[in-house]
C-alpha cells in the first residue's frame, strides 16, 4: 500500500517562508536507467535548482510512490537524462518495459480539474517559493503518457504554474513554442500524434514497444523537451511577475482525468531552474520546420546569445538546407556563431527533388514538368496545353477539367506542360 505522506496545499494561498536551502550536486552518469525514492519535499526541489538558486516552503501532495529522482544513460536518447518525475502512478516504475497503469484512487486537484473540465484523480503536486535574483526564469521539462490514443474525456492533465505574490494571480507556463498550453496529453489542441489527435505532432514521439534505444520506458508516447519561461509574465496591475527580490510560488502538478488508470508523468530536467542576470539574458529560438518535422521545437541560447547545437529537420523526398531567419530567400542562414539578441523564430529551407504530376483527365496528358528549386517564391503553378490544331494554349481557362496541384511544397515554382490527346 502506498503511503500518503505529504500534506495537501492550496494553489491560491501564497505562503513564503524564510528558510532557504541550496541546490543539490549535479547528477552522475549511469549505465542503466535508475530511479530514487523521494524522502522529503526538499529533495526534488533541490534536484531541479540550478547553481545559486534558493527555495523555501517546499510542499508536496500525493503518495510517496508518485515522486522520484531519475537518471538515464546518455545514449538512451530521451529529451534529457536526469531530473525529477511527478507521476499519476508509480514513478519508480517509469523505466519498466511495459505500459504504466497504476490506479491509486487518490485525490484529484481543483486547479487541474478547472483546466480539463472533468474530474481528476491521483494528483501528484509540488510547490515551493523562490526569491528571484533577476527578471529571467526558465527550466526544462517533457511529459509522457499512456493516454494518447484515448478519447478526450480521459485527457490526463498537468500544469506548471507561477503564482504572483502581489496579486495572487496564477499563470500556467506549460506552453508549446507556438504559445499553446501543453497541459493535456491527447487533445487536438496540444501535443499528440495518435489517430485523429495530430496537432503539434512534430513534438511527439510514439513508443509502442515501451523501449527507447533498447532501454525500458513505460509510456506509449512522450513529448519533445520544452522550456518553461516565466520571464514575460505581467500581472493585472501591469507589473512583471518575475522581479529581482520579489518572491513567487511555483506549483507543478499532474493528474488522471475521469478515471485512475493509464499513467501520465512530468519529467523536470535536473539543475535546469535558473535565474539569469539582466546582463546575461538568454533568448528562446523556435524552430519552424516549414512543412517538415523537427524533434526539437526550441532551444535557449547561452548568455553569449549563441546556441550550442542546431537540430535537423526532415521532409520526405526533400533536402534540408538549414535554418534561416525568414521563410523565403530574404532570410539569412544561421549557424552556431549566430548571436541572437531577442527571442527568434527560424525556418527550415528545403530543396525539392521530386514532384508528383497530376492527372489531367482522359483527354489530356502531361508532356513535361519542371521545378524551380529556389525556395524564394510562394507556390505557383503554371500550365501549358496544346490543342488538336497544334496552337499552344496557356492558362487555366484552356485546361478545363484539369486539376492543378493544390500543394507540392512551400516556396517552389512548378511548371507543368499539358497536351490534348489526339483522337
Amino acid at each position: 500500500m502506498h503511503s500518503k505522506i505529504f500534506k495537501s496545499m492550496a494553489v491560491a494561498a501564497v505562503v513564503l517562508a524564510a528558510a532557504a536551502m541550496t541546490t543539490a550536486p549535479a547528477f552522475a552518469a549511469v549505465s542503466q536507467p535508475v530511479t530514487q525514492e523521494i524522502a522529503s519535499p526538499d529533495e526534488p526541489v533541490q534536484a531541479m535548482l540550478g547553481d545559486g538558486v534558493e527555495s523555501s516552503d517546499c510542499q508536496m501532495n500525493g503518495y510517496s510512490a508518485q515522486f522520484a529522482l531519475f537518471e538515464t544513460p546518455e545514449d538512451m536518447g530521451l529529451p534529457f537524462n536526469s531530473g525529477v518525475i511527478l507521476s499519476t502512478g508509480n514513478a519508480q516504475a517509469a523505466f519498466d518495459k511495459e505500459g504504466q497503469s497504476t490506479p491509486l484512487y487518490g485525490d484529484g486537484d481543483a486547479y487541474l480539474a478547472s483546466l480539463s473540465e472533468f474530474s481528476t484523480y491521483d494528483a501528484a503536486a509540488m510547490s515551493f517559493a523562490l526569491t528571484p535574483t533577476s527578471e529571467f526564469l526558465t527550466f526544462d521539462y517533457f511529459f509522457a503518457s499512456n493516454e494518447y490514443d484515448q478519447p478526450p474525456r480521459y485527457n490526463d492533465v498537468f500544469a506548471l504554474v507561477v503564482v504572483d505574490s502581489e496579486t495572487g494571480e496564477q499563470f500556467n507556463i506549460a506552453m508549446t513554442p507556438a504559445g499553446k498550453i501543453t497541459n493535456v496529453a491527447n487533445t487536438v489542441t496540444t501535443v499528440n500524434g495518435e489517430k485523429n489527435y495530430t496537432k503539434n505532432s512534430k513534438y511527439y514521439t510514439y513508443n509502442p514497444e515501451y523501449t527507447v534505444n533498447g532501454y525500458g520506458f513505460g509510456y506509449q508516447g512522450y513529448s519533445s523537451k520544452f522550456t518553461a519561461n516565466a520571464s514575460k509574465l505581467v500581472n493585472s496591475k501591469g507589473n512583471k511577475v518575475i522581479q529581482n527580490g520579489k518572491p513567487v510560488l511555483l506549483y507543478l502538478a499532474v493528474a488522471d482525468v475521469s478515471d485512475s488508470v493509464k499513467d501520465t508523468a512530468i519529467f523536470i530536467k535536473g539543475n535546469s531552474l535558473n535565474f539569469v542576470d539582466a546582463d546575461e539574458k538568454v533568448y528562446t529560438v523556435v524552430f519552424n520546420p516549414n512543412g517538415g518535422s523537427c524533434d526539437t521545437p526550441s532551444l535557449v541560447t547561452g548568455t553569449d546569445g549563441t546556441l550550442e547545437t542546431l537540430p535537423v529537420a526532415v521532409l520526405e523526398g526533400d533536402e534540408f538546407l538549414g535554418w534561416f531567419t525568414y521563410p523565403t530567400e530574404d532570410g539569412e542562414m544561421i549557424d552556431l556563431n549566430t548571436v541572437f539578441e531577442k527571442d527568434t523564430m527560424v525556418f527550415a529551407h528545403w530543396k525539392y527533388h521530386k514532384v508528383a504530376i497530376p492527372d489531367c483527365g482522359p483527354d489530356c496528358e502531361p508532356v513535361a514538368a519542371e521545378m524551380n528549386y529556389e525556395e524564394a517564391e510562394p507556390l505557383t503553378v503554371s500550365a501549358q496545353a496544346e490543342s488538336t490544331n497544334g496552337v499552344p494554349q496557356t492558362g487555366e481557362g484552356s485546361l478545363a477539367g484539369i486539376a492543378l496541384l493544390a500543394l507540392i511544397g512551400a516556396f517552389s515554382t512548378i511548371f507543368i506542360i499539358y497536351r490534348t490527346k489526339k483522337m
